[in-house]
């Protein structure tokens, strides 16, 4: 069969490019609704998933893979999302670690949690086509680009009815492999608008932060914040304002406080921030998001015995038990994890917790001094604070190994370099500072990791 089919579908994919045109029978999208969650009333309570030809996006798939090398050193630094080798973990990583430079100098972070109203969705076509030929697109591609996104029309599924067909004016066809890079490419130069502060960017989640050391510091920073808000209108694009929040970071009594705004409209401020999958608190303890996750595993831990009472296989439950509970509780440890005494229990008792249902509904032996450990052993498990190390571990040496894209990070990492052997050969140097919280930076977790017997 692909002998048979290859021959006209190289034929048909290099006439489209070669034409620059795109089929218009490849244009039409049906939208099939999945409830999120709330009242199946409100339209808003639904997501819209893309029903796409197999054709499109393979042909999407070829060019994606064929332009994403060549655009790595165009796109700024600062977007993390949709980017080979960088990660929601990078992004955090890096305002984590100014944040805790900030503590280090007695100043506090002010971070304005930005949120886009429907950015896929309203990329004026118009614009990306111009940003494509500036950044060196010409014909056919750029034709084949313009064919491509424009007299597209989408369809709503639900069941056995089909709405009438609508016209689709702007936005990137969701689910289209190339979508990603063509917003990429389209909100590229909003970090152009911020010239005093901090950006960081995940697709269209933007977050912007300064240093506070004084008034006029928030000025600057109010005066970003209006830049990034003109940069959104002229690229018709719009600020959700209800939603965008502050967060002041400091280990101050009495930091300074300041009601930030767009549009003469104050933006809710907040002590407590979920970034990314991670809830920040204002002196980034994570006592919150600790708790979250710990809740959360032992919901879906409850989900598993009320559905698998009939189970008595282990490595059953063991499958269910590390894909669907312990991965709640190993999402970004560099971030949250301060080697808390009181977060390891917590963070512990729900795998004992699971491990000894594990070892009831299996007829696995114990002991009742050894019950956890002897399953642990068993099921060839380890304890959650000893996988965290060792993730830890495996972060730095893919970063070694440019298996992570951060160059940012990669400058921070001290190399101790000896002029004469010592007994202490420790690959990193980590500045002694008589604030502990400086050991709870990611590049020190990192560096200390680095320098332990793991390595």
């Amino acid at each position: 069969m692909p002998t048979i089919l290859s021959p006209p579908i190289t034929y048909l994919f290099n006439f489209c490019l070669n034409s620059g045109s795109f089929p218009s029978s490849w244009k039409s999208t049906y939208i099939n609704p999945i409830l999120k969650k709330g009242n199946k009333s409100f339209i808003s309570n639904y997501r819209p998933i893309s029903i796409i030809s197999i054709f499109p996006k393979i042909l999407s798939k070829i060019i994606n893979d064929k332009l994403t090398p060549i655009f790595k050193n165009i796109l700024a630094p600062q977007q993390h999302g949709f980017r080979n080798n960088k990660s929601c973990l990078t992004n955090l990583i890096t305002i984590k670690h100014h944040i805790i430079q900030s503590f280090s100098n007695n100043q506090q972070t002010d971070v304005v949690y930005t949120d886009f109203e429907k950015a896929f969705d309203r990329v004026n076509h118009v614009l990306l086509i111009n940003k494509l030929q500036e950044i060196g697109f010409a014909n056919p591609l750029l034709s084949w680009f313009n064919s491509f996104l424009s007299q597209r029309i989408q369809f709503v599924k639900y069941k056995s009815f089909i709405s009438t067909p609508i016209n689709v004016i702007s936005g990137v066809p969701q689910g289209d492999h190339l979508s990603p890079l063509l917003f990429n490419l389209f909100i590229n130069d909003a970090v152009s608008s911020i010239t005093y502060s901090n950006i960081l960017l995940f697709a269209d989640d933007a977050k912007i932060y300064k240093s506070i050391t004084s008034p006029d510091n928030i000025n600057l920073l109010q005066s970003d914040l209006a830049s990034f808000n003109e940069w959104c209108i002229s690229n018709s694009l719009s600020l959700n304002i209800d939603k965008c929040q502050i967060v002041t970071y400091s280990k101050k009594h009495n930091p300074l406080h300041f009601n930030y705004h767009i549009c003469d409209i104050a933006l809710h401020r907040s002590s407590l921030f979920k970034d990314l999958g991670i809830l920040f608190d204002s002196k980034l303890l994570f006592n919150a998001h600790v708790s979250a996750i710990k809740n959360k595993a032992l919901a879906v831990f409850g989900m598993i015995k009320r559905n698998c009472s009939d189970f008595h296989d282990p490595l059953t439950f063991k499958c269910l038990y590390t894909s669907l509970v312990r991965s709640l509780l190993e999402y970004a440890p560099l971030i949250w994890d301060h080697n808390n005494v009181r977060h390891n229990d917590q963070l512990e008792k729900v795998q004992n917790k699971a491990l000894r249902f594990i070892g009831h509904k299996c007829n696995i032996q114990r002991t009742p001094h050894s019950g956890y450990e002897n399953i642990l052993k068993l099921l060839n498990l380890e304890p959650l604070n000893v996988r965290r190390h060792l993730s830890y571990n495996t972060y730095l040496t893919k970063l070694l190994n440019n298996k992570i894209d951060d160059s940012f990070l990669l400058s921070k990492l001290n190399f101790k370099v000896k002029n004469h052997y010592t007994r202490n050969n420790h690959l990193f140097y980590i500045p002694r500072s008589s604030k502990k919280y400086t050991s709870y930076d990611s590049i020190n977790i990192l560096m200390s990791s680095g320098n332990s017997k793991l390595f």
